[in-house]
């Protein structure tokens, strides 16, 4: 078998220098940044109350009286409402669908063919 003259695996021994100048920039990168960090915050940034806009007070207190009569009152007008504009009531239209044995099929009656 000849011999070969290129190695068939990686070398053993990793080359020291190139792992510490590698740490060494890495950690003046960090170092470097920290310290524009802390300059910009220094002596650009401004102070944080200027920066800021100040809170709006409301015009005046919007509290409710009695908020419990409130939703009563606002839920009897919703029923009211939803009840004026269906076709058939509410809890009626619910035990027709209940009854039925496919619940997801249209409510109306098809059309016959003269209609079409």
């Amino acid at each position: 078998m000849p011999e070969q003259s290129w190695r068939a695996h990686e070398a053993a021994e990793v080359p020291g220098t190139k792992v510490f100048l590698a740490g060494a920039a890495l950690l003046g990168l960090m170092v470097f940044t920290l310290g524009l960090v802390a300059f910009l915050f220094t002596f650009v940034g401004q102070p944080i109350e200027r920066t800021l806009p100040r809170p709006m007070r409301p015009a005046g207190p919007a509290l409710q009286v009695d908020p419990v009569r409130d939703l009563q009152a606002y839920r009897l007008r919703e029923d009211e409402r939803l009840s004026d504009t269906a076709a058939m009531p509410i809890e009626e239209a619910m035990k027709i669908v209940g009854t039925r044995a496919d619940p997801y099929a249209p409510l109306l009656p098809p059309q016959s063919e003269e209609i079409r």
